[in-house]
């Protein structure tokens, strides 16, 4: 399986997490196959939001969005990425 960054820059940025969530909702309803969104990340600074994605493929994660959605997020950027999951690496290494 394949790991993707998705880099949106933020044009209208929600006051309160419940529009974040209405916003978001809309693309976890249209998840598809295998794809997963693991993981997102917003950079108040710079007006980005960066999610990790797990898919067969770059058309597969596009395909979970909407219009309306890419207007107020558009794409920047999809790039295929390496995933490492730290914490299950450290639940097993010993705490000596």
């Amino acid at each position: 399986m394949h790991h993707y960054l998705v880099i949106h820059t933020i044009k209208q940025y929600p006051e309160t997490q419940d529009e974040w969530l209405d916003l978001w909702g809309n693309v976890l309803e249209k998840l598809c196959g295998n794809t997963r969104w693991i993981h997102s990340y917003y950079d108040p600074e710079d007006e980005h939001l960066y999610c990790i994605w797990q898919a067969d493929s770059e058309d597969e994660v596009r395909s979970c969005f909407y219009e309306a959605g890419v207007e107020t997020a558009p794409i920047d950027e999809i790039r295929e990425v390496a995933y490492f999951d730290i914490g299950a690496w450290s639940d097993n290494a010993s705490r000596d």
